[in-house]
């Protein structure tokens, strides 16, 4: 059993979540910043569970690990949830380097593609306390319960931490079942003013997401490792509960649905574009799809 350091905080926990900053610079980002909606999502998810939080998507608003830690610091941050895909892990690393140096006391959790794919490599990082496995809503909130209480991380799912010895993965975690029951992602926390595609052409833009999953299993994609190969989708009625928050609040005029196959439940589809047909916003929309999984019927549909 591995009981973490003593830490003691209030219930009024502080959770920072940090985008990192981009690798590349120069003409190619000005024209790709697509919001970080896993994180948005666990946000919002850490939110509604009485915590306080703050996002700071470091790679759109062109970001430093100094802008990282005056937002640590002027946040007060109890912990730092990082989400980090490969390409971006340098400066995963990087960050989570220069938080412990400010405050060695802040405990850091590293999420996402990467941290699914090869935990391991993620801990070779001395500064990275936990990697978070899959789904995250879940198993960061069971992670900072344990940093509140001195509880024991290997009865958590979809964690890997280290012991005295070495490292432990724990079982994968349980997949949410019921989509429709999760917050909204934390818009408010994200610069949305920020976000571009190289084929939006109205702002405010923003992303969203339907689905988790998907029912293909594609050698190259992270969807299978992270899902489990299951998909899930919201209900018409969830889906559009959130479009009414992004125009009515925000003012959005376009949105990219950043589902891996926007067309794999056609019944649903349908009933998603009537409720949005009836509503009869400013609004424009892209979405994925695949040639086996689209018909002349659902394309004039999504015209409409």
């Amino acid at each position: 059993m591995l009981l973490l350091d003593k830490f003691v905080i209030s219930m009024s926990l502080r959770i920072l979540f940090i985008q990192p900053p981009a690798v590349l610079e120069g003409d190619l980002l000005k024209h790709i910043k697509y919001p970080p909606l896993g994180l948005a999502s666990i946000a919002g998810y850490i939110r509604s569970k009485g915590y306080i939080v703050d996002l700071y998507d470091a790679y759109s608003l062109g970001g430093t690990i100094e802008t990282i830690i005056d937002r640590t610091r002027s946040f007060k941050a109890d912990v730092v949830a990082i989400s980090s895909t490969t390409a971006l892990i340098d400066n995963t690393f990087r960050t989570a380097e220069a938080i412990k140096k400010y405050d060695k006391r802040i405990k850091v959790v590293v999420g996402g593609s990467h941290a699914t794919a090869d935990p391991a490599h993620c801990l070779s990082n001395q500064n990275i306390d936990v990697a978070l496995i899959g789904e995250g809503e879940i198993s960061l909130h069971k992670t900072i319960q344990v940093f509140q209480n001195d509880w024991h991380l290997d009865n958590i799912e979809g964690v890997a931490f280290r012991n005295g010895k070495g490292e432990i993965i724990t079982s994968s975690p349980s997949l949410i079942k019921n989509i429709d029951e999760l917050p909204f992602p934390a818009y408010d926390l994200l610069p949305l003013d920020e976000y571009k595609s190289p084929y939006s052409t109205r702002k405010p833009f923003t992303s969203m997401c339907r689905t988790r999953g998907c029912s293909y299993v594609c050698t190259y994609c992270e969807i299978p490792q992270i899902y489990k190969k299951t998909f899930r989708i919201q209900s018409p009625e969830r889906s559009i509960k959130e479009i009414d928050y992004l125009v009515n609040e925000f003012g959005i005029k376009e949105i990219a649905f950043k589902d891996p196959i926007f067309t794999l439940d056609q019944k649903n589809l349908m009933e998603f574009c009537d409720l949005l047909i009836n509503r009869k916003y400013d609004l424009i929309w892209s979405a994925n799809s695949r040639v086996d999984n689209i018909t002349q019927e659902m394309c004039f549909k999504m015209k409409e």
